[in-house]
């Protein structure tokens, strides 16, 4: 069985903008506060998509995205350092791979239809 991952775009380009953001109010490439208000209503965006994440998102699932997500984004911003980042990545990265997964199943040419074919015949 192989996995990949489908995620939507649109998630993947807010998530990185902000994550960019970050990167470059750490390096000092980008400076003012503006940014992370900018920064802020991103991650907002992103910790609701998580919410919505998935096949059945259900009013107990946004909720606890929510509750529990916009207050570590809020001390991610807050406490932002080099090490944040790492994390802030690490963490976009296992939350991909969690919700975002989608099984296949191995592809066998119809040798499995002509097997149960020969074995409906057989006997």
């Amino acid at each position: 069985m192989t996995m990949r991952i489908k995620i939507c775009s649109l998630c993947v380009a807010v998530s990185l903008s902000w994550l960019l953001i970050h990167a470059g109010l750490v390096f000092g490439l980008l400076g003012g506060e503006g940014w992370k208000l900018f920064s802020a209503l991103l991650m907002g965006g992103s910790v609701t998509g998580l919410g919505y994440a998935g096949l059945n998102p259900t009013f107990i699932r946004k909720t606890i995205a929510v509750s529990v997500g916009m207050p570590i984004s809020y001390l991610l911003l807050v406490n932002l350092s080099k090490t944040t980042v790492i994390v802030e990545f690490a963490i976009m990265l296992s939350l991909a791979v969690l919700l975002f997964r989608v099984k296949t199943r191995p592809q066998y040419g119809g040798r499995v239809s002509d097997i149960k074919e020969q074995l409906k015949k057989c006997c």
